[in-house]
């Protein structure tokens, strides 16, 4: 009878995903990613415009696709990359991919406390403003693990108060024992220190907010 052959290990999404990168770098865009124009563009050797050309597309074309890996990501954070006899790497171990998820949490949080206020100033509904699945999955995951900490610690310290007040009451959709409990209450106990810290005055003492402060600085708070 005919061999069997041995069955092929199931891939990940984002392993699936990942195969295309090395395309990219070698100058082939991925029909997901890039049209033909740019896939001519990244050929071409001849013409230093184009060859300038090319690099600018190659550029978005490399971004757009980390877009797309990182939102698959935030799905499934724990995805090994490798599996070797002599250990397992993860694609959560990337330092360029935390940096990028990092950065839009940044970026998301500032602009939602400006819609807020906008929306708050024209009398309209201020829970309009949210972060993108992919930046609330990020910060979720992120504030559920110690090792993540430093990286957390780096968001709020960088974000006026506001901001990160916005990102402490964010719901987490795979809270337990029920969802959508806001990330301030179901952070592991040092994420949930270091957002708290921030939150209170001279990282202590937490103020009254529905007293209008006299005076407020970095240093005093004057209150009725």
């Amino acid at each position: 009878g005919r061999q069997q052959q041995p069955k092929k290990d199931a891939q990940y999404a984002l392993e699936i995903f990942e195969e295309g990168r090395g395309a990219i770098a070698d100058g082939i865009l991925l029909d997901m990613v890039s049209g033909p124009s740019m896939m001519a563009e990244a050929k071409s050797k001849s013409d230093p415009s184009m060859n300038r050309g090319s690099s600018t597309q190659m550029a978005l074309g490399e971004a757009d696709f980390n877009l797309r890996s990182d939102l698959i990501f935030v799905h499934n954070p724990n995805v090994p990359k490798s599996i070797r006899p002599y250990g397992t790497t993860y694609y959560r171990d990337e330092k360029e991919r935390i940096e990028r998820l990092s950065a839009v949490i940044k970026r998301e949080a500032m602009q939602c406390c400006s819609k807020k206020l906008k929306n708050r100033e024209g009398g309209e509904d201020e829970k309009d403003a949210k972060l993108t699945e992919m930046a609330q999955l990020a910060w979720c995951w992120m504030c559920t693990n110690d090792h993540y900490a430093g990286v957390i610690s780096d968001i709020v310290l960088s974000l006026p108060l506001e901001a990160v007040r916005f990102l402490a009451l964010t719901q987490n959709p795979r809270s337990e024992p029920v969802p959508d409990i806001p990330i301030k209450d179901c952070s592991t106990p040092r994420c949930s220190l270091i957002i708290k810290s921030r939150l209170c005055f001279l990282g202590r003492y937490v103020l009254d907010r529905d007293s209008a402060p006299l005076h407020k600085s970095e240093s005093c708070v004057i209150l009725r």
